[in-house]
């Protein structure tokens, strides 16, 4: 007979029961642990240091084989002056046309072999811009991460913009140009071979452009970078506001937002204006010089040839050849903005991921009792003196749980945060089954302890890659989670049961539903420790209820759990709680115990709980 919860995904995902593994081909005991197990780690090196030379060493590579394609490409374009220069000295003279088909035909062979090679280089510089950014993705997100949990909370967004401003700039022509440069030096040996003066006549005009880019860094850096940041910071800025577009518009606050974004951005226009334009003011000179240049040595050759010195052939191939040489300068001068910007980009991906502590250790015990300690800790957040909390101890044994209650500021959250390794403690120690969980690889830890903080967060995807923590799990454990957190029968009664989509443009869930899914998706993998943070801030009285059956089945299914709350009715269902103020513990008694004592200053939550309609139910 098909499992009555089989059935219900079965209907949800739209897929025959066969589809699922049946629970004859499960072994015993099994978790979620096999599905855990096959899904894929990305391989990361052992420090960012590692990395970059690694990164380095690979590009270096792909640059060098980019070089040598560059120059084949730059013998390619001999031939066309070659080519030129044969039709004027020779060939006008002896007519003769069987030669002109030949030269011709082999001209226009190795005008293939130059395309085919340009491809080649282009190529090159694409795969060099995806191995740049598969190399960097990773370990730029996670050092974003890492910096948002310190506060940075809009360098996550950045850092994924630099890298794929990195990758854009990479895969263009820009990069080429340094390519192009190196090689400048043996077109200007055979101009020099051509007549030594058109050497030196391309050899200064090359220096008046390179002159002309330095010129250009000089005036428009400043305020290139200044615009640069100022773009990033408002981006983040916009972004952190459109995220409140509810609270926006509810209030009325979106002129008085708009306003500032517009006063913001009208000062970073006004630098980006200035630096645009005479930035484009400095290429269009560049493109003129050049076009007079190649005039110059037109005029140059005419002289030459007059005075029998050179002849008509070389001042069409010099043309060509200088044409050539004098094309990345030009390029360097268009392009100063983006080089500006990529290297803006890199310096802030480069001094991210290196400012990175690593925040994982190795310890990745497969099975675990789920003995939570914590051990005389202490912690004070970067940047201040005043301790949030301060020699904290107490223990949760498994099949028990604790209630934290305190005054609000009393660091209830933190030591929350603490404990699933969010936060590293200043001092003292928690233990997880007598391994500190800074030790613990964070991977392996966050499979033995189910969170639910403040802020739900819940990610874009389905209903059921929410609850499997973005997993490729087994869909017969997503059930069992949803209907321990009791809330399997109301995923049905969605549009898509298990496959509907939410967060985003998805669809809405109201406060309740989102916080019910979360304490699902705390749940999935059964975890040895429950760390729940108001979980039942947005619940009404039936799904308090749920809530406290919820705690009762995971304390008989032997796991540690630590629940932050002041409602009475999750309160009686704890076995000990611990009272924290002003960062310490004040007191740890017995949960009968602290409600008898505190029955009076509870009477108002109780009342409130017992309005119907209070909140939204989920």
């Amino acid at each position: 007979m098909t499992h009555p919860l089989r059935q219900t995904v079965d209907k949800d995902r739209g897929k025959p029961a066969g589809d699922w593994p049946q629970e004859a081909d499960r072994n015993p005991g099994e978790g979620v642990a096999p599905s855990r197990a096959s899904a894929e780690q990305p391989e990361t090196p052992s420090s960012a240091g590692d990395l970059l030379k690694r990164l380095r060493r690979e590009l270096s590579v792909i640059f060098l084989i980019a070089g040598a394609i560059t120059l084949f490409v730059n013998i390619g374009l001999l031939f066309v002056p070659i080519y030129d220069m044969i039709l004027y000295d020779r060939l006008l003279q002896s007519k003769n046309m069987d030669t002109i088909t030949l030269l011709t035909i082999g001209v226009a062979a190795s005008m293939v072999i130059y395309g085919a090679l340009e491809f080649c280089r282009a190529s090159v510089f694409v795969v060099l811009a995806d191995r740049l950014a598969r190399r960097l993705n990773l370990p730029t997100l996670q050092a974003a991460m890492a910096k948002s949990l310190e506060g940075a909370s809009s360098v996550a967004a950045q850092a994924m913009r630099d890298l794929n401003e990195l990758r854009l700039f990479v895969s263009g022509t820009a990069a080429t140009v340094p390519l192009d440069l190196i090689w400048t030096p043996a077109l200007l040996v055979v101009l020099f071979l051509l007549h030594p003066a058109y050497g030196i006549f391309a050899l200064l005009c090359a220096g008046a452009l390179f002159l002309l880019s330095l010129i250009t860094d000089l005036s428009t850096r400043e305020d290139l970078i200044r615009a640069n940041g100022e773009t990033a910071k408002g981006l983040n800025d916009l972004s952190a506001a459109l995220r409140h577009t509810e609270l926006l518009d509810g209030m009325g606050m979106l002129p008085a937002v708009a306003k500032r974004w517009s006063r913001q951005q009208a000062a970073t226009l006004d630098g980006l204006k200035r630096a645009s334009h005479r930035n484009k003011a400095f290429a269009t000179v560049a493109k003129t010089m050049r076009l007079a240049m190649q005039g110059g040595v037109i005029a140059l050759g005419t002289i030459l040839v007059l005075h029998g010195e050179a002849s008509p052939g070389s001042m069409m191939g010099s043309n060509l050849l200088v044409a050539k040489l004098l094309q990345p300068f030009e390029l360097l001068v268009a392009g100063w903005r983006q080089w500006t910007s990529a290297l803006s980009a890199w310096r802030r991906v480069r001094d991210l991921v290196n400012g990175a502590r690593p925040r994982s250790g190795h310890a990745s015990p497969e099975r675990i009792e789920g003995r939570l300690v914590i051990d005389n800790l202490s912690f004070t957040a970067p940047g201040t003196t005043t301790p949030i909390l301060e020699k904290v101890s107490f223990a949760v044994e498994p099949g028990e749980a604790i209630g934290i209650v305190g005054s609000s500021g009393s660091g209830k959250s933190t030591l929350a945060r603490l404990i699933v390794g969010i936060f590293a403690p200043s001092s003292g120690e928690i233990r997880l089954d007598g391994i500190a969980t800074q030790s613990w690889d964070r991977a392996a830890l966050g499979r033995q302890i189910g969170y639910l903080p403040q802020a739900i967060g819940l990610l874009e995807g389905t209903v059921l890659d929410n609850v499997a923590r973005m997993q490729e799990g087994e869909p017969l454990h997503v059930i069992e989670a949803a209907t321990e957190a009791g809330i399997h029968e109301l995923i049905g009664r969605l549009p898509e049961g298990y496959s509907t989509r939410i967060g985003g443009a998805g669809y809405a869930l109201s406060g309740g539903q989102q916080q019910r899914v979360a304490l699902a998706r705390a749940l999935f993998g059964q975890p040895k420790v429950l760390i729940l943070d108001e979980p039942n801030s947005n619940l009404d009285h039936s799904g308090e209820q749920s809530l406290v059956q919820t705690i009762e089945t995971a304390k008989r299914d032997g796991a540690a759990i630590l629940l932050i709350t002041h409602r009475p009715n999750v309160l009686a269902a704890m076995d000990k709680i611990v009272v924290l103020e002003n960062g310490r513990v004040e007191r740890i008694l017995r949960a009968g115990d602290y409600l008898a004592k505190n029955e009076t200053a509870l009477e108002p939550a109780k009342a409130a709980d017992a309005l119907p309609g209070r909140l939204v139910s989920a």
